[in-house]
């Protein structure tokens, strides 16, 4: 194994500019990614009154499945989005399927293995609302 240190290599402290150049490396990409699914929620709650906004939030919800297949992106999707809500309510409120299929999907990627979302999801009337869809 190269990458392994040598048993006559000692660790040395890191150089102040590399380690400078990392954290605002580590700081911004934070950063944009909170930006991002603030940036996100607010296209999921906003108007869908033509098919252009529709398309819009339909784009908005497949970046956020693709973000919230991790846990902790699920986790802070609900704090962003001050709660689960906006996604419940575009299952029975929106009159796309696109939509609301989308809206689902999201719905069941958050509260799958994640109790907190699960819990927060029952409260907010999701399990109604999907089954709703298929009757």
């Amino acid at each position: 194994d190269t990458t392994a240190p040598s048993p006559t290599e000692e660790a040395k402290p890191m150089d102040p500019e590399k380690r400078a150049f990392l954290q605002n490396v580590m700081d911004t990409m934070v950063e944009k990614d909170s930006k991002t699914m603030k940036d996100i929620v607010e296209i999921i709650k906003g108007p869908e009154d033509t098919l252009d906004q529709a398309n819009v939030k339909q784009e908005a919800l497949d970046d956020a499945i693709d973000r919230c297949d991790r846990i902790d992106y699920a986790v802070s999707f609900h704090a962003f989005a001050n709660g689960l809500f906006p996604t419940i309510e575009l299952l029975a409120g929106s009159e796309h399927g696109g939509v609301r299929g989308r809206a689902a999907e999201l719905l069941a990627l958050v509260v799958k293995d994640n109790a907190p979302c699960q819990a927060w999801a029952f409260e907010g009337g999701a399990l109604e609302k999907l089954l709703a869809l298929h009757a």
